[in-house]
């Protein structure tokens, strides 16, 4: 989700567009990184709106359409929006939680030249699964989601959020992607946005600890050392290494377009809205105008330009390598965007991220 980008060429046009279609949804994570202030996206964009949106995507060279949400399946135009995304060339993915993917749902997927399917998929576990998704009875919708996917062969990823209920899983999930040829599986802590962090900041500290994290690690390492067909991702250890994750704003080649239009640098920055006035894709200029020329997306691109980052951070010999670390933990943890990272272990509030 966020990352600095190797490659410079990368961050001087935009490769990929995010469609966030709806923050709406059949689960409340408690992890979910959709906005808490979910009341500024309810007049959400329409099909239209949203044709015109990817058909300029593609003409400023995206190549890679992602649709996402809350839950992209609950907007009834989602195969029409496939259809479209198609037809003007892009590589097209959904980020789904699975539970509403019947078979019916998959052929019609499939039939619209859906390239790929990105599955939330947390636990195998019926009392796992509710915990952390707040639901009754829809675990087994989601593995019937990932059957009917592969049935039509679509390709699908697992992704699946770390947290302490869920660490010991591992083996029996990938069990399960092995027997489903699931392309590849990614085990990661769950980011500080939305709904995490202000569950950690409540003192609801969900995520795995350092040692639970080392087994995860263990775990991973010796199966990868096993002939195994699906590919497995390291998760990214952040928050355990005392060095923040990387502030990628308006640097990593992407276009993210919310639910009401508004389009920012990345899909968490939607929790900084209003703080950070980001521009309408519905004002008329044109959305690669609007990403080489919006004041919010100017607003951290440069280090040089952040007067406004404590001395600690604009001192720092890494300030270059984590760009002051990530704008939106630190205001969902702190209520100050302009304040160091507190996932950064020089940070004064590193004890608000307790592992």
């Amino acid at each position: 989700m966020c990352h600095t980008v190797d490659n410079p060429a990368l961050s001087e046009k935009p490769f990929k567009l995010v469609s966030e279609l709806t923050y709406k949804c059949n689960l409340k994570c408690i992890y979910c990184h959709n906005p808490v202030n979910k009341y500024h996206f309810n007049n959400e964009l329409t099909t239209e709106q949203w044709k015109t949106i990817i058909s300029e995507a593609a003409d400023s060279g995206v190549v890679i359409n992602e649709f996402t949400g809350g839950e992209p399946t609950l907007r009834k135009d989602l195969i029409e929006l496939i259809n479209h995304s198609k037809e003007v060339g892009l590589y097209t993915k959904i980020n789904t939680n699975g539970s509403t993917i019947t078979d019916a749902q998959a052929s019609r997927l499939h039939e619209s030249g859906l390239d790929a399917a990105q599955v939330g998929f947390p636990s195998l576990d019926k009392v796992t699964h509710k915990k952390i998704t707040n639901a009754d009875e829809l675990l087994d919708k989601r593995i019937r989601g990932v059957i009917n996917l592969r049935k039509y062969d679509i390709s699908v990823y697992l992704n699946v959020v770390l947290t302490k209920f869920n660490y010991l899983e591992i083996e029996a999930i990938i069990k399960f992607a092995e027997e489903y040829k699931i392309s590849e599986v990614v085990f990661q802590p769950a980011f500080l946005f939305g709904s995490a962090a202000i569950n950690i900041r409540n003192g609801n500290n969900f995520l795995p600890s350092q040692k639970q994290m080392d087994i995860v690690q263990s775990k991973l390492s010796e199966l990868r050392a096993s002939e195994l067909n699906v590919k497995l991702a390291s998760p990214n250890m952040f928050y355990y290494t005392g060095e923040p994750m990387p502030c990628s704003w308006n640097k990593e080649g992407v276009i993210v377009v919310t639910p009401n239009g508004l389009l920012t640098p990345c899909e968490p920055a939607s929790s900084l809205y209003p703080e950070v006035k980001f521009e309408s894709t519905t004002s008329g200029r044109n959305i690669l105008d609007i990403w080489n020329n919006s004041p919010a997306l100017e607003m951290f691109e440069d280090t040089n330009l952040l007067p406004k980052l404590p001395k600690i951070c604009n001192e720092c010999e890494i300030l270059n390598l984590c760009r002051g670390g990530c704008r939106v933990v630190t205001y969902l943890l702190t209520d100050n965007v302009f304040l160091e990272d507190p996932t950064c272990s020089l940070s004064e509030n590193r004890g608000l991220v307790r592992l």
